[in-house]
C-alpha cells in the first residue's frame, strides 16, 4: 500500500514536497516556489494515487480505505463515483485539512463541495486543491493574510495531444511569447493551462461561476521561465476587471508542471461562498 506523505515547512513558508513510492522518497524543494515575506503558506502532498505501472485496483482500494482512517469523508454526491476519482478527492481533501492543521484550525470534518464543486474552506481560511500524475496537492492560508490561492499540478502534454488545444486555450501572441522563450509547444501550452487554472481557483470566490481560458491572457514571463503574469481579457465581476493582472508562479519537476496564484490583501468582497 502506499504511504502518504506530508510536507515539512519553516516558519517563512519554505515547504519539502515528499513524493514516492513505498520505501523510495524524492524529496522536491519548492522554497522559491512558495515562501513569502508575508506570512507562511502551507503545502501538503500525498504520493501514489494510481502510480504510472501501479494502478491497480487493490493499490487504489487500499489507498481510498488508509485515507478514509485518517479522517476523509466522502460526500455522497461520490457514492456511484469511480474508484480513482473516489481517490483523487480523498487524498486531496486529507492534503487540505493537513496543511489546515498547520495553521491551527481545530475542526476534523472533510471540507465540503460547495457550488461547482469548489471546496468551501472554513472562515477566516482561504485555500486550494489540485490531483494528477499519481499526487495529491493542496495549499493554505490565512484569509487575513491573502485574498485567494490557486493551486494546480499537470502532467505535460505531448505535442499531438497539445496542438489542437492551442485556439481553445491561447491567442496567437501568448503562442508567440513560449515560441520567443524557446518553450516547446507542448511545453508552454501545459504551462498556461496549468496558470489559467490556478488564476481560476483563485478568483472562483469573487466571480463564482466557470470562465473561459481566453478571458485571461499571458502578458510576460519571467526570464527563465519560473513566473508568469496573466491579466484579464475581459470583465468578471466588479472585483475582478478588465485589465487586472496577477502574478502567477511556476514549479518544474520530473514530468509535470505546478502553478500557484497568491492574491495579495485588496478589500476584494466574496460573492460565492456556498454552494
Amino acid at each position: 500500500m502506499n504511504a502518504i506523505m506530508a510536507l515539512s515547512c519553516s516558519h517563512k513558508g519554505v515547504i519539502l514536497l515528499l513524493r514516492g513510492l513505498p520505501g523510495v522518497v524524492h524529496p522536491v524543494e519548492y522554497a522559491d516556489f512558495l515562501s513569502t515575506s508575508r506570512s507562511p503558506i502551507v503545502f501538503f502532498g500525498s504520493a501514489g494515487i494510481d502510480s504510472p505501472g501501479r494502478p491497480t485496483l487493490w493499490d487504489q482500494s487500499g489507498q481510498l480505505a488508509l485515507l478514509e482512517q485518517n479522517g476523509v469523508v466522502l460526500p455522497p454526491g461520490l457514492a456511484n463515483a469511480v474508484l480513482k476519482r473516489k481517490v483523487e478527492f480523498a487524498a486531496g481533501r486529507y492534503c487540505a485539512m493537513q496543511a489546515l492543521k498547520a495553521l491551527g484550525y481545530g475542526g476534523r470534518e472533510t471540507l465540503p463541495i460547495g457550488q461547482h464543486r469548489a471546496p468551501l474552506w472554513p472562515d477566516g481560511f482561504v485555500g486550494s486543491i489540485s490531483h494528477g500524475d499519481g499526487q495529491a496537492l493542496a495549499v493554505a492560508a490565512a484569509s487575513r493574510d491573502w485574498d485567494g490561492i490557486g493551486i494546480d499540478v499537470e502532467r505535460l502534454l505531448d505535442h499531438d495531444a497539445a496542438r489542437p488545444l492551442v485556439p481553445y486555450l491561447m491567442t496567437t501572441a501568448e503562442l508567440l511569447i513560449g515560441s520567443a522563450a524557446g518553450m516547446s509547444l507542448e511545453r508552454w501550452l501545459t504551462v498556461v493551462f496549468s496558470a489559467k487554472e490556478s488564476l481560476f481557483k483563485a478568483l472562483y470566490p469573487y466571480v463564482g461561476r466557470y470562465f473561459d481560458f481566453l478571458d485571461a491572457e499571458v502578458r510576460a514571463l519571467q526570464p527563465g521561465g519560473d513566473g508568469l503574469t496573466l491579466q484579464l481579457a475581459t470583465t468578471l465581476s466588479p472585483q475582478c476587471i478588465k485589465g487586472s493582472r496577477y502574478p502567477i508562479r511556476i514549479n518544474y519537476f520530473d514530468n509535470n508542471i505546478v502553478t500557484l496564484c497568491l492574491l495579495a490583501p485588496s478589500g476584494l468582497t466574496l460573492v460565492a461562498t456556498s454552494g
